[in-house]
């Protein structure tokens, strides 16, 4: 992995406008059959991950009933919604 400070080599506004621009030109070309939204990387996400903080992670049953058997036998409080 590599960090590299845009800044350093390009205006950061000019920046900003071009990847703002080039994200509007992806989302408005023709939707494939089916699909109704184009996503850029890390949109979707950021939409779970927003999701999942107000909603929290959805879990199998089975996955909820084991953790509850396993904190009855250890005598855990579970958080709220399990």
């Amino acid at each position: 992995m590599a960090a590299i400070d845009i800044g350093n080599f390009t205006d950061l506004g000019d920046y900003e406008d071009h990847i703002d621009n080039l994200i509007d030109g992806i989302k408005a070309l023709p939707k494939a059959e089916g699909f109704k939204e184009i996503f850029v990387p890390g949109e979707l996400e950021e939409r779970t991950s927003i999701e999942r903080s107000k909603n929290g992670i959805p879990l199998p049953k089975g996955t909820v009933s084991n953790l509850r058997s396993i904190a009855e036998r250890f005598v855990i409080k579970l958080p709220s919604g399990m």
